[in-house]
């Protein structure tokens, strides 16, 4: 869970992403104070939610349509208690052939829009043997490794000072402790984000294992709000 920062837009995404945020605003006359991404198997979250609008990605300026199989692409407007959110089914990958500015162009619209917190979900692999199938594991760092150019895949957040930038320490602190109260398995860890579509070899699964990595997917740090076109220090 985030806090944002905003990075710096170019003019021509800049001029996208106020014709996105327009357009939403034409149909909900509320500003979120959150959004959310809900990854794979996790649509049913909009349960949840009081649903003002529903939008498929196509039909909003500049948004992709994704491809990967349970990612509906859609948007939907309403609230979640009295909190006003933009919630997403579904996001975009690299391995679908979009480029990072495509990956992250809804986190930027949330950002124009207003949204304070964000919420990052999906479904990951364990790779901590102490995981269990099913468990919940809090990021609080990640390591990009999507990119394609080797240079880029130097960066990652330094773990707990540089990585409570990104990952906001006190919601991560409330979602540990409410957890926890539902006597739910929780874990805190690093998360690492693949390029896929194909799942790691065991060579792979482990050389991450003894990196520290807690869990591995192929989305979720491209769309953080610190990786939106800023990086931390090179290690």
């Amino acid at each position: 869970m985030s806090r944002f920062r905003p990075p710096a837009d170019s003019p021509e995404q800049a001029a996208a992403v106020a014709e996105a945020s327009d357009w939403v605003l034409e149909r909900w006359d509320q500003r979120p104070f959150a959004g959310v991404v809900l990854g794979s198997g996790l649509g049913g979250l909009v349960d949840s939610i009081d649903v003002q609008g529903r939008y498929d990605f196509e039909h909003i300026p500049h948004f992709a349509r994704p491809t990967a199989e349970g990612h509906a692409g859609t948007l939907l407007t309403g609230y979640m208690g009295p909190v006003p959110l933009l919630a997403f089914q579904g996001r975009l990958h690299r391995y679908e052939g979009h480029p990072p500015d495509v990956v992250t162009f809804g986190i930027r619209v949330l950002r124009a829009l207003g949204a304070r917190v964000l919420v990052l979900s999906n479904a990951a692999g364990g790779i901590d043997p102490a995981y269990k199938r099913a468990d919940v594991m809090i990021v609080d760092d990640h390591l990009d490794l999507t990119s394609g150019d080797p240079l880029q895949r130097l960066f990652r957040f330094d773990a707990p000072t540089e990585a409570a930038n990104c990952y906001d320490a006190q919601l991560s602190q409330w979602a540990w402790e409410n957890a926890h109260r539902d006597g739910r398995p929780v874990h805190r860890g690093c998360y690492v984000a693949m390029t896929g579509p194909n799942y790691e070899t065991r060579a792979e699964y482990e050389l991450l294992r003894k990196m520290d990595i807690g869990t591995v997917g192929m989305s979720t740090a491209p769309e953080s709000p610190l990786h939106c076109g800023t990086r931390d220090r090179r290690r």
